[in-house]
């Protein structure tokens, strides 16, 4: 049994779970979907380092697993907070090594338009990208494979993207001050939210795919540069 471990703390709430393989095929242990174990939320008040990795541990204790039996690491790398993205991307890539597994770098716009995916219709994701814009990315298929492509978008790059018919899901829904996009719909606010669940899924569909990293390979993935360092730039030219 191989089992995968999955961040989520591209936000103010991380998230850990631990799936396993459910059969093996052709396509290796990641080929079917996997059976998630066990979930857990960091402690409250505690954020970074020193809230991941006891949360770690006590997912381990909980689903009664030890470290060596992890195969394989996923994150959220992107887009999401600077901080979040960092302090998880560097717990993965330490559990990882320490163990030897293989990691899997998440988009966290698929996470998040995964918790929607049931609903069978087009989903576009979206999460705060600051500056009056948002991070967005519409799927047209049931289940995100990080396939769909992450756009920087202000109002009316949004109208032009959305269509009739659209599933609008994710923190950036509440940025959206205005009326919706003609013809979209929100999503219920309590589903806005990426979970290290649904990383998990989509994690173990592109490890099927062959689309897994060492450690050192795994970064994370801002889409764009921090205010401070735009403010860098523009002295130094």
């Amino acid at each position: 049994m191989t089992l995968l471990l999955a961040i989520e703390s591209s936000g103010r709430n991380a998230s850990m779970a631990l799936f396993e393989t459910v059969d093996e095929g052709p396509g290796g242990p990641f080929e079917h979907a996997p059976r998630l174990v066990q979930s857990v939320l960091p402690t409250p008040g505690q954020r970074g380092a020193v809230a991941l990795a006891p949360a770690i541990d006590r997912l381990l204790s909980l689903a009664g697993a030890s470290p060596n039996q992890i195969g394989l690491v996923a994150v959220t790398t992107g887009p999401g907070s600077f901080t979040g993205l960092r302090v998880g991307v560097a717990t993965a890539k330490a559990f990882a090594y320490a163990v030897g597994a293989k990691v899997v770098a998440i988009n966290t716009l698929d996470a998040i338009a995964l918790r929607r995916a049931d609903l069978g219709r087009p989903v576009v994701a979206l999460l705060d990208a600051q500056r009056g814009e948002l991070f967005a990315a519409r799927y047209e298929a049931v289940e995100p494979l990080g396939d769909a492509a992450t756009r920087i978008l202000g109002p009316e790059g949004l109208e032009e993207m959305v269509q009739a018919g659209d599933l609008l899901t994710g923190p950036g829904v509440a940025k959206l001050t205005g009326a919706l996009p003609v013809g979209a719909e929100a999503a219920d606010k309590e589903r806005w939210a990426p979970r290290a669940e649904e990383v998990g899924r989509v994690a173990a569909a592109l490890a099927a795919r062959g689309e897994t990293l060492n450690p050192f390979e795994l970064t994370p993935n801002y889409f764009r540069r921090s205010a401070a360092e735009d403010n860098w730039a523009k002295q130094r030219s």
